[in-house]
């Protein structure tokens, strides 16, 4: 993590920025940058786009992505998958879908509890808290302003597929054809579905 950056956010607060504004960010950098190190990257053979647009996909999913991102749907329409970060987070949660994803549900309104249903008392381990965010203010502008278009998708969402890329790299070099073997299309096909979806 860079020092720079840290001292630049840290003036951006001095200099009036909202420190949940601050926070959020610091903590979606973290997200990123801790979600490489556990990731696998078919001993170096996997595109830098790909390993950089996961850790930013973990980031959306948990409500850490920040203002300045790409919207859902925008990118060039040739290869934009391959911008990587937030324009490659947004195609990734196309493809995945929304609800549970790898055994976490990421739908926010939830509170997980322990299997049997119950509160957490003192004595039970409790499941790690997400931060709460205050309302943001009238002038915010949501990093999420497009909610799923309400149309057919050309195929359904495959909601364990970075798990299986995931999976398959700790073991295995890159392949292409995993999109077409895993998510049914070659890439520039989803890419193209994934415009079509948003526009």
């Amino acid at each position: 993590m860079s020092l720079q950056w840290v001292d630049n956010v840290k003036k951006s607060v001095e200099q009036g920025r909202e420190i949940e504004d601050a926070t959020k960010e610091f903590k979606g950098v973290l997200l990123h940058e801790l979600t490489h190190a556990l990731q696998h990257d078919g001993y170096g053979s996997t595109p830098s786009w790909f390993t950089e647009s996961i850790a930013d996909w973990i980031r959306l999913r948990n409500g850490l992505g920040p203002r300045h991102w790409k919207k859902a749907g925008e990118g060039d329409v040739h290869k934009g998958y391959e911008t990587g970060y937030d324009v490659g987070a947004w195609f990734l949660d196309y493809l995945v879908g929304e609800g549970v994803v790898g055994g976490v549900d990421y739908t926010p309104s939830q509170q997980q509890y322990p299997s049997n249903g119950n509160q957490p008392t003192s004595t039970q381990p409790q499941s790690p808290m997400p931060t709460q965010y205050n309302a943001p203010p009238a002038n915010h502008t949501s990093p999420y302003p497009k909610p799923r278009p309400n149309k057919p998708r050309p195929r359904p969402p495959i909601p364990e597929l970075i798990r299986m890329m995931d999976a398959r790299l700790e073991y295995e070099r890159w392949d292409e054809r995993w999109w077409e073997q895993m998510a049914g299309a070659p890439i520039e096909v989803l890419w193209r579905e994934y415009l079509d979806y948003y526009s």
